[in-house]
């Protein structure tokens, strides 16, 4: 059962179903008194319920995992839960309660000398940085992620921090650092096939493509980026994205009209438009 979580939670995007598995094995475990078990899949359940943006339920696991490493004195535990809650904690949008939680975490040694445990804590402390506007920080931190990511095999891990990284030149418009960012994230997007995360990207370039006054360039970055992520059968991964690059297309109309660029600013909206048919999508362009 958990083998099927973590299948639907990494590969497919799935992730209300990961989450219904790790559920489930949660409270198999409990049941059996299989403690490892039980807090493996916690673990993985507050990472899922995090992406589905439930985060008072995530934040409910993370105390329930608290409780149950402190059961045992397990110190490497109490580092998890201390990383977990920062999580949480961005979720919320409280960037500087996170960082004080990842460095509690980076204080118990033995977690933090391990490097499985690092590369995507520092990903997260840069995403941290970045929701402060501290850019050097969050640049170094990212860097310090993908310096422990080749220490071990771990692909859609590693792509995370690419993602972020280009999410971290997109807002500082540091468009010269986005184009080689966006090259390697997107070997290795393409590497894992990851059409979803490719589409990502194909926004960030669309942003770039717009900073240079590249209009039709711009939109037909949009317009890939939002036809592939709005495909059917899409999953809550994709869903996710989409509904981040229609925020982002939006802010870029905005911006657009600011300067008085209408008529870029009415082609790109006709994109957004026509590339998404969702009921739920059509409210958010309105």
């Amino acid at each position: 059962m958990l083998n099927i979580g973590l299948a639907c939670q990494a590969d497919r995007g799935y992730w209300q179903q990961a989450a219904d598995s790790y559920h489930e094995v949660v409270a198999l475990s409990d049941k059996a008194g299989y403690y490892h078990g039980q807090a493996i899949a916690l673990c993985n359940l507050i990472d899922v319920l995090l992406k589905l943006g439930k985060v008072q339920q995530a934040s409910a696991q993370v105390e329930q995992l608290h409780n149950l490493y402190a059961r045992t004195n397990n110190a490497y535990g109490q580092a998890v839960v201390e990383h977990d809650r920062g999580t949480v904690c961005l979720a919320q949008g409280d960037a500087e309660t996170a960082l004080i939680h990842f460095q509690r975490a980076k204080e118990i040694s033995d977690w933090a000398t391990d490097a499985e445990e690092m590369a995507p804590a520092e990903t997260n402390i840069g995403r941290a940085y970045t929701m402060l506007g501290q850019w050097e920080e969050a640049e170094a931190a990212y860097q310090r992620a993908l310096d422990l990511w080749v220490t071990f095999t771990e692909l859609p891990g590693e792509l995370e921090t690419w993602l972020s990284l280009v999410e971290l030149y997109r807002q500082m418009k540091a468009w010269g650092k986005l184009e080689s960012t966006l090259k390697t994230a997107r070997e290795l997007a393409q590497r894992i096939e990851r059409d979803d995360a490719l589409a990502l990207l194909n926004a960030a370039l669309a942003d770039a493509h717009f900073a240079a006054d590249e209009v039709q360039a711009g939109c037909e970055a949009y317009a890939t980026a939002l036809r592939d992520l709005a495909k059917p059968g899409e999953n809550d991964r994709k869903a996710d994205y989409l509904q981040r690059v229609i925020l982002q297309a939006q802010a870029q109309v905005t911006g657009l009209q600011a300067v008085g660029r209408t008529e870029a600013a009415s082609a790109l909206r006709t994109i957004i438009r026509d590339n998404t048919q969702q009921e739920t999508n059509q409210e958010l362009i309105q």
